[in-house]
């Protein structure tokens, strides 16, 4: 019983630490900006909370990451992507720190 129990909790652990370093192509990551920007939009029509605010920094943030971990040479998402995306995910940024002031 505890080899199983250990077995799950391993693979559980080792499968959680994959999907946190996926790579999202182009088709993918503008997909997960505009989930992100949906909320976002949810978020500032409604009554504000705090974890909103912190859940909404957490996800501009990693898919600021996004744009540029393993992309050299702009191979996975084109410089065009990058350049708009990353001025677009900044001022939601300082929305989101404005918000939270």
């Amino acid at each position: 019983m505890k080899k199983h129990i250990l077995t799950i909790f391993l693979c559980t652990t080792f499968f959680s630490c994959v999907s946190l370093s996926y790579n999202y192509n182009q088709f993918e990551f503008t997909e997960e900006y505009n989930k992100t920007v949906k909320y976002f939009d949810r978020v500032v029509s409604s009554p504000i909370k705090k974890s909103d605010l912190k859940r909404l920094k957490k996800r501009f943030t990693f898919l600021r990451n996004q744009l540029y971990k393993n992309n050299d040479n702009y191979e996975r998402l084109n410089e065009i992507i990058v350049k708009t995306y990353s001025e677009k995910i900044e001022e939601y940024l300082m929305f989101v720190e404005d918000l939270s002031d």
